[in-house]
């Protein structure tokens, strides 16, 4: 069974996730499917165990990571460092979640939606490829003695995970009365929404249950 975490740890910026699966420690059953090395098997589970919007956005992402390979290590580190509760590498294709912090849900679904992302950059006809090229490019003039700056698979990972740097690019304002950062999670949001059959929605738009649901897997 789940290990229920403390009410301040299932809230993320104010908002309740959507599904108590993200807030809890990983269920051993999806633990298990991760040992053996089956990423798409262990979202597909988490799936299951999970409701709503949770279970289809976890059982969608599996179908599109078959080839992406999972890995369970002791004290994983981001390229500064740091020690993080999960990571992606492009390069290999890898994610890695790291045992020592206490593997979660939301780890899972957040590095799973960012291996998908890095897959959808492949594809540079792909509209959330073009959408995150231009801003990556439009920002650079600001960000250019950052860590993050150097490709696009880097801004978009930065933006996943560092902090400090999700804090800047929301700090650096867009078209349309928005900031950087708001615009990238709105392409992440679309993505998902296409990946569910669902109509992409302007930057400007209040965000609804699916888009809350990434907003917090992001978090």
């Amino acid at each position: 069974k789940a290990e229920q975490v403390s009410e301040n740890d299932q809230t993320k910026n104010g908002l309740n996730l959507e599904a108590p699966i993200l807030g809890m420690r990983m269920h051993t059953a999806v633990q298990d499917r991760l040992a053996a090395g089956d990423l798409a098997g262990a979202l597909r589970v988490m799936g299951g165990l999970a409701a709503g919007r949770t279970s289809t956005v976890a059982s969608r992402v599996a179908d599109y990571l078959a080839d992406t390979k999972v890995v369970l290590a002791d004290n994983v580190t981001n390229e500064v460092g740091k020690p993080v509760a999960g990571r992606f590498d492009p390069t290999t294709n890898t994610i890695t979640l790291n045992t020592s912090m206490g593997m979660s849900g939301h780890t899972l679904l957040r590095e799973a939606v960012h291996a998908v992302t890095s897959h959808v950059l492949d594809n540079k006809s792909h509209p959330v490829t073009k959408q995150l090229t231009a801003l990556y490019n439009s920002t650079l003039p600001y960000i250019d003695t950052t860590y993050g700056a150097r490709s696009l698979d880097e801004f978009v990972a930065e933006a996943f995970s560092n902090p400090r740097f999700q804090e800047q690019l929301s700090g650096i304002p867009a078209d349309g009365n928005t900031t950087v950062f708001q615009r990238f999670i709105r392409a992440v949001q679309n993505m998902e929404r296409r990946l569910m059959g669902m109509a992409a929605q302007p930057v400007e738009s209040v965000m609804d249950a699916t888009d809350r649901l990434v907003y917090q897997i992001m978090a």
